[in-house]
């Protein structure tokens, strides 16, 4: 039987990578010790640790080069968004941390109720419903490509 990684496998080798190799001797190691991602080891006082295989290193690397690709893709979706916005006269801001935005809409929460109609972005790969905090010409304009 193959296993195929989920996202909680793939999470546990991460933190075995990380850490000293404690074993959490539940069914997420076992089955990855069972398809060679991991492997125990015993030290001279018969203590178990599990290590990553070469396999297990792999699927590290291979999931680390995956979420690079997706932050990428959603890291250009972002940027024509905000491009769109501040060609339109909105302020933007980008790379806010969670906090910062918490701290600004609880200052002005009136500014930061989000609306309900939403943008189409035409012409990419992104091309979704996304939200934006803009009124309804501002849209129309960036629908229209006339984002000045």
């Amino acid at each position: 039987m193959t296993l195929d990684l989920s996202i909680l496998h793939r999470r546990r080798l991460l933190e075995v990578w990380r850490s000293a190799g404690w074993p959490f001797l539940d069914t997420t190691e076992a089955e990855l010790l069972a398809g060679g991602w991991l492997e125990r080891r015993w030290d001279s006082e018969q203590r178990v640790t599990v290590h990553l295989t070469d396999k297990g290193l792999q699927a590290i690397v291979d999931t680390a080069r995956t979420n690079r690709q997706r932050m990428s893709r959603h890291e250009a979706l972002v940027e024509r968004v905000a491009r769109l916005m501040h060609d339109a006269g909105r302020v933007v801001w980008r790379g806010l941390p969670f906090a910062t935005w918490m701290t600004l809409a609880r200052a002005a929460p009136s500014r930061f109720e989000p609306q309900t109609q939403s943008l189409r972005v035409e012409g990419s790969a992104f091309d979704q419903e996304i939200n934006p905090l803009c009124d309804s010409s501002i849209r129309s304009s960036m629908r229209s490509g006339n984002a000045d």
